[in-house]
């Protein structure tokens, strides 16, 4: 396994707008937004398995589409940065390279071609005025000169216009391409153009989690899994079409291919249908796959299959994957690392064997004491979690996890906990792990109130405070 990061997202935020109405979003004082992500940051490096963990409807599947654009992030970054020698990411370097050098000698032809064409209108102008009187005797000349700049000036402003936007939109977009500290070439997925972000889903594919819905019902497996050559307009000819698609089959356990390629997804079993959905996304020769669920709608007899594939893929294709599921048994037995998420955050993340066999935060806890043990004599206290998740509308103040924590403080009402690294590579945002922030903060807050108290004491007594006693 690699040391060098192959992905690395920074702050990234999904926010979804409110909407309550013509009347009331016309008239609302302030915009109300669900907080589906909320900063969250990770890396994954080249052939590393990163896991995302956490209860349904915690933003695993929404951060997942976000690195991928399919929903549009509100802010944050999103590098990805492939192998010196890849192929597909230098085209696409020298594709984004020469878009915004296009656009630059249009706009600076634009600017100069306006200019000369001004000058010669003035010229034409000036000739035309002294072949028809003398300039001394009459003021035909500069009615004609002031036409002619009155008629040019606003073409000349406005050329000038484009070409400035023209040089701003080059420096905006030329910082989607980033030089890493080693030196690799990478890319800023938020910042690409539509066209751009082609090429770099050929390297980023995605698995869905229900390959019932995510199968279009009137196309044959050879037409699912070659439509991403298709739209990419990666083969020359049909036969390359046809080799690449055995291929991928053939790669995804479909064996032989030519017994599969023109059935329809209802010809087929469940586990079958996935591996058509992964065959799909092997088709383009990805990096990194962001799998999301892939196994919770099949059979438990048939997930151990499908793990077992996508670990010989990786070790075969060298891939990188970023796992999305809700089961933590599931992320021990398959990922590197684990990052879980509560709403919207990710509250914990570090090695595997570390996060399963010493979790830190009371949420980590949670859900590791809830999952089944194969020994039925063991005896475990559970910890179950009161109250339900709060609204992503309405994130609690403080640590966002607070109404349903068993050894929730005051300062957790109050503040929002900063990442503790508990041990390398193994951190958690919890006040648990930082007792002298706590201590200290519950001498200032016992200060503060105390202060308060001091001034209902000695504050006048007014009228309304003479009715409340006697009520």
């Amino acid at each position: 396994m690699a040391d060098t990061d192959i992905l690395r997202v920074e702050n990234l935020n999904v926010w979804f707008q409110m909407r309550e109405g013509f009347f009331k979003d016309l008239l609302a004082k302030k915009q109300r937004y669900a907080k589906a992500v909320d900063g969250v940051s990770f890396n994954i490096k080249k052939g590393e398995i990163f896991c995302l963990v956490g209860e349904s409807g915690c933003g695993k599947t929404t951060t997942g589409k976000g690195i991928l654009r399919l929903i549009e992030p509100t802010s944050g970054s999103v590098i990805f940065a492939d192998e010196k020698e890849d192929k597909v990411m230098g085209d696409l370097i020298k594709s984004v390279e020469k878009t915004y050098e296009t656009e630059e000698r249009i706009g600076k032809f634009a600017f100069f071609g306006s200019l000369f064409a001004s000058l010669a209108t003035i010229a034409m102008s000036i000739n035309l005025a002294l072949t028809i009187v003398n300039l001394g005797e009459n003021e035909l000349v500069r009615i004609l000169l002031g036409l002619a700049c009155l008629f040019e000036a606003p073409i000349l402003f406005a050329s000038s216009r484009r070409y400035n936007r023209a040089l701003k939109a080059i420096q905006e977009k030329t910082r989607a391409i980033i030089t890493l500290e080693d030196g690799r070439p990478a890319l800023d997925v938020r910042k690409l153009d539509r066209s751009e972000l082609t090429y770099a889903r050929q390297r980023i594919q995605m698995i869905f989690q229900d390959p019932y819905e995510s199968l279009n019902p009137k196309m044959t497996v050879f037409d699912i899994v070659a439509e991403p050559l298709v739209v990419n307009k990666i083969c020359k000819n049909e036969k390359e079409k046809e080799d690449r698609v055995k291929k991928a089959l053939n790669d995804a356990g479909l064996r032989p291919p030519e017994f599969f390629m023109w059935r329809y997804p209802h010809q087929v079993s469940g586990g079958q249908r996935q591996r058509v959905g992964i065959a799909g996304t092997l088709v383009l020769d990805p990096s990194l796959l962001v799998a999301d669920e892939p196994i919770s709608m099949l059979d438990v007899s048939i997930r151990g299959d499908i793990l077992k594939l996508m670990l010989d893929l990786r070790d075969k294709k060298r891939l990188t994957y970023l796992f999305i599921t809700h089961d933590l048994s599931v992320a021990y037995v398959f990922s590197d690392r684990i990052g879980v998420m509560y709403l919207g955050r990710i509250v914990e993340m570090g090695p595997t064997e570390k996060i399963i066999k010493n979790p830190k935060h009371p949420y980590t806890q949670a859900l590791i004491t809830v999952v089944p043990k194969p020994d039925p004599t063991a005896k475990e206290e559970k910890i179950i979690l009161k109250g339900e998740r709060p609204d992503p509308t309405n994130i609690p103040k403080g640590c966002r996890f607070h109404p349903r924590c068993p050894y929730v403080m005051e300062i957790c009402e109050h503040e929002q906990p900063a990442e503790t690294e508990v041990e390398a590579g193994h951190w958690a945002e919890c006040f648990l792990l930082t007792p002298e922030i706590v201590d200290k903060w519950n001498k200032e807050w016992a200060v503060k109130k105390e202060e308060e108290k001091m001034k209902k004491i000695t504050a006048p007594i007014t009228p309304k405070d003479k009715e409340k006693k006697k009520k």
